[in-house]
């Protein structure tokens, strides 16, 4: 969007001295609540690293759901712009490998079952590299009769080069 302004204003020790141009800007109603909800989202981005802005959106609007006023509504519009701002947000603190590594050992990454889910988080020459799986995964991966693999580099977060995935076709009947 490209704005060319026609209007402005000279000043002198504060005082304005002459106008140029007239400068009118259209009234935009603003949704308290959404720029409430937006802020909070942004906030819970550093504090819930690993969710999916989509829960951290949810978490957010179930917290701030009784602060809303009446008549107030989050539109569709409203959470593609806390989609779009978390994701702003992460992409403007990304870390550099060595922080992610050092952040990616410090958490508890664990499955439903309480297995450990980060199996390999290693840096080597500046370059890292992280295996998510847990030991049951190996073992089935091992055993399996049909190994699917693919890997992509469109869907990684900023501070990896690929996401390689490994999926095991086991039939258990």
């Amino acid at each position: 969007m490209s704005k060319s302004y026609k209007a402005r204003i000279e000043t002198r020790d504060g005082i304005v001295v002459e106008e140029f141009g007239f400068h009118c800007h259209v009234e935009k109603v603003l949704n308290t609540s959404a720029t409430v909800l937006r802020t909070a989202c942004k906030r819970k981005t550093y504090e819930h690293v690993p969710e999916r802005p989509t829960k951290i959106i949810l978490t957010a609007l179930t917290a701030l759901q009784d602060t809303m006023e009446q008549g107030e509504e989050v539109t569709h519009q409203d959470m593609s712009n806390f989609r779009a701002a978390i994701c702003r947000e992460i992409r403007s603190t990304s870390k550099t490998v060595h922080e992610t590594i050092v952040t990616l050992r410090s958490m508890a990454l664990s499955t439903h079952r309480k297995e450990d889910f980060l199996m390999l988080c290693e840096e080597n020459n500046g370059k890292g590299f992280v295996i998510f799986t847990t030991e049951l995964n190996l073992q089935t991966l091992c055993s399996a009769d049909i190994v699917l693999m693919d890997g992509t580099f469109k869907s990684c977060p900023k501070q990896f080069y690929r996401l390689y995935i490994i999926l095991a076709y086991v039939n258990t009947l």
